[in-house]
């Protein structure tokens, strides 16, 4: 940038007063380097160095490593690739191995974060493999002194996924595993949702069971557990419709939150009750349809999301990406109860058939 500086010819009187020079002044002479501080202080104001944040990351990770932790639990996002930390991105280059449940999508994310895959090797690690890749990995981890770094396809690993059997098993070994914070799906609904879990809240994961009556028995659970605390579900798009008709059946008036596709482009949100969000999911909202507008009656639900002009419905085409349900333990529909006047007539009304008896 020499050559964006003022010769001497240029450099008069007027140069000293800050509202003759020119536009890039500033920027030239603010603009923050590389420090070894994550946050630096220049001419009164604060900036922050990234590569500084790298850094510190890169040697935080090298600190666990030397201290012998070799299984690192990293959660990746759930949705856009800007939500994982600086701390991810240093452990999945230190990595020799990374464990994942799909090799594909990690791949992608890989390159997407810029980590070069010179020497880390993607290990299948999911539901199917689960039980022979962990044994696999331990094995590596002991005899090689290999370090592993766990993923899932998107949120934090051993929540409602396979991760947590492959860190069972290092940890009853005397393997060291270091967990890593990030995205966390159940935690981001509950956060969005409005909903007061001061007094705590229960995660329920995927609803089990394959057969109607199995899964209607595992409802039945959520039910009584939200009748105390919120309770935080999982659903998948081709069951979800099922689910909140399930509850809806089960417990009349039950208050809902659902999330759809959460941090990404087309995330949408409903708020109500449950037979309001069977009519949301029916006209396509629920897939980012013409019913993810937010409708005008105030004290109809409230839904927030990315409106579309199609046509689509849910019995047509199913809505893609997962759900998230936080069924609400305070917010059920109350019945109106009748007020003096309707007591009072239904008293007389009484004592009129008294008398004619």
């Amino acid at each position: 940038a020499h050559h964006c500086l003022p010769s001497a010819s240029d450099r008069s009187s007027d140069w000293g007063r800050p509202g003759r020079r020119p536009f890039w002044w500033r920027l030239f002479f603010f603009f923050p380097e590389p420090s070894a501080l994550p946050v630096r202080r220049r001419a009164g104001r604060l900036y922050f160095s990234w590569e500084a944040l790298g850094s510190r990351a890169a040697r935080k990770v090298e600190g666990d490593v030397a201290s012998g932790a070799r299984l690192l639990v990293c959660p990746t996002p759930l949705g856009e690739a800007s939500d994982v930390t600086f701390r991810v991105i240093a452990a999945l280059r230190r990595a020799d191995v990374i464990a994942c449940e799909d090799t594909r999508k990690t791949g992608s994310l890989l390159k997407e974060l810029g980590v070069v895959r010179e020497r880390q090797k993607l290990r299948r690690h999911d539901a199917t493999t689960a039980g022979k890749s962990a044994l696999e990995l331990v094995r590596e981890i002991v005899r090689n002194d290999r370090v592993v770094a766990l993923v899932s396809d998107a949120g934090t690993p051993g929540i409602s996924d396979p991760g947590a059997y492959l860190v069972k098993v290092a940890a009853d070994v005397g393997v060291k595993v270091v967990a890593l914070p990030g995205a966390c799906a159940a935690t981001t609904a509950l956060s969005l949702s409005g909903v007061d879990a001061g007094e705590g809240f229960l995660f329920a994961g995927f609803p089990a069971g394959r057969t109607p009556t199995q899964r209607r028995r595992e409802l039945a659970k959520v039910l009584d557990e939200a009748e105390k605390r919120p309770v935080v579900v999982f659903e998948s798009p081709r069951r979800i419709r099922d689910t909140v008709k399930t509850l809806n059946d089960m417990l009349p008036g039950i208050r809902l939150v659902v999330a759809r596709e959460l941090t990404k482009t087309h995330e949408n949100v409903f708020r109500g009750f449950a037979d309001d969000c069977l009519a949301w999911l029916d006209t396509g909202a629920g897939a980012g349809g013409p019913g993810a507008a937010p409708r005008s009656n105030p004290r109809s639900p409230s839904t927030t999301g990315t409106t579309s002009t199609s046509s689509s419905s849910f019995s047509s085409e199913p809505p893609r990406g997962e759900f998230t349900l936080v069924v609400d333990h305070k917010g059920r529909r109350r019945r109106r109860r009748p007020s003096s006047l309707d007591d009072d007539d239904d008293d007389d009304d009484q004592d009129d058939d008294d008398k004619a008896a």
